[in-house]
């Protein structure tokens, strides 16, 4: 006798294979699982282009202002713009950067950060404002005239496009002796104004 017919047939499970709702709630699980996961490493690309960016930043202005002190004799600028910032040395002393000027150092800024401009009395605005100076003896201020440096204190907000709330921006400061600190969301920092919030329109600024 053959020894498959010693077996009864109610003994033998068939198998067909998975039914059309086990796939359908298969791919919906991958679907979501891909969703979020896919959100959560765009957000945590975009916190830490926002991070990298913010410490160029104040590596930048930390190598201006070793470069004023120097030269003792010369005032170095950091100009900024939405894409990037640079400095340089401004051997007229008027303030501007000039064609043929020699530039230090150009930092451009990771993908969506951006400056957050108009945020108080001591913030960098990339087209109102856009220069922070150092002089020979490492001091912050501005050059508002030919020749005539004011020590000043100043403040460069920098978000992320992809993450637009106050909570995830950031902040270097520049104070008037020279010292470059990086203030993380949360943190205060030592120049006087206020919190970093946002408006009714969503953009961010600080408040009045």
């Amino acid at each position: 006798m053959d020894p498959k017919e010693r077996i009864p047939k109610s003994c033998v499970k068939e198998t067909n294979g998975f039914s059309m709702v086990e796939i359908l709630v298969a791919v919906v699980l991958i679907g979501i699982l891909s969703t979020v996961g896919g959100v959560y490493i765009l957000g945590s690309i975009a916190r830490q282009n926002l991070i990298s960016t913010t410490e160029g930043v104040a590596n930048l202005l930390q190598r201006g202002r070793s470069e004023a002190a120097s030269r003792s004799d010369t005032w170095v600028g950091v100009k900024f713009t939405n894409s990037e910032a640079f400095s340089f040395i401004d051997s007229d002393e008027d303030g501007i950067f000039d064609s043929g000027e020699i530039k230090l150092m150009t930092y451009t800024f990771k993908d969506n950060v951006r400056i957050v401009n108009g945020c108080g009395n001591n913030a960098i605005d990339a087209s109102a404002r856009p220069y922070i100076y150092f002089d020979g003896q490492g001091f912050c201020g501005t050059l508002a005239s030919l020749g005539n440096f004011t020590e000043k204190e100043w403040q460069v907000f920098l978000y992320n496009s992809r993450v637009e709330t106050a909570q995830q921006a950031r902040e270097v400061e520049a104070l008037v002796n020279g010292l470059i600190e990086v203030i993380k969301p949360g943190q205060s920092g030592n120049v006087s104004t206020n919190p970093m919030q946002a408006n009714k329109s969503g953009s961010l600024c600080a408040s009045p």
